[in-house]
């Protein structure tokens, strides 16, 4: 269970669940482990937009994930689940609550952590959203939910500590001030200038 003091704001969403996901949120709470739709989905959901993706996460640990997908017998496809801590589960990715080791797009490794230690992790305070499926509750760590009203572009933490541990994310926060529509932070933006080189990243990710 998470602590309503490390909430820093709680709300109520009607979120469309695809009836596969259910089945595998079931089959997680019936094994006494969390599992929540996280990131892009949580943030489209908010906007009034239809998501395509839904990424999962949860407390369980990848070989967790694979005996809870086996016993509902569902389709379980370790995909780096030692690496990363990710495996598909009947198409859908679940990846377990982790903090990154080493920098860049893939780290050298993970820790395993708590839904606290995984949002910390992430870029953008808009991303960091988790959606209780059982409750039908936005779980926000870091003022996404308010950023996202105000269309505010915000890193998770230090600006200068996200953008250095992948410059991918520097393209990434201009892309969703434009596709959002909106403003970035001051100390997210002064980051970008001071920190703006692009060369370290691929061609195709550009």
């Amino acid at each position: 269970m998470i602590k309503l003091s490390t909430i820093l704001a709680e709300a109520k969403l009607k979120m469309n669940i695809p009836s596969d996901i259910k089945k595998i949120y079931k089959a997680f709470r019936k094994s006494g482990k969390q599992l929540y739709v996280v990131g892009g989905a949580v943030r489209d959901a908010i906007l009034g937009k239809s998501p395509k993706d839904f990424d999962l996460a949860t407390n369980a640990k990848p070989d967790e994930v694979i005996a809870i997908a086996k016993k509902n017998k569902l389709k379980a496809v370790d995909v780096g689940g030692k690496s990363f801590g990710v495996v598909v589960v009947n198409g859908h990715e679940v990846a377990t609550f982790r903090k990154d080791i080493g920098k860049g797009r893939r780290p050298s490794a993970v820790d395993y952590t708590d839904i606290k230690g995984d949002v910390m992790r992430r870029d953008l305070t808009i991303n960091a959203l988790f959606y209780d499926i059982g409750k039908g509750n936005i779980v926000d760590l870091v003022g996404g939910i308010a950023d996202l009203k105000k269309r505010k572009i915000r890193t998770v933490g230090s600006a200068d500590r996200r953008f250095s541990e992948d410059p991918l994310r520097r393209l990434r926060a201009v892309r969703f001030a434009g596709s959002v529509g909106g403003k970035m932070d001051k100390k997210t933006w002064e980051s970008l200038v001071k920190n703006s080189d692009i060369s370290a990243i691929s061609g195709e990710r550009i």
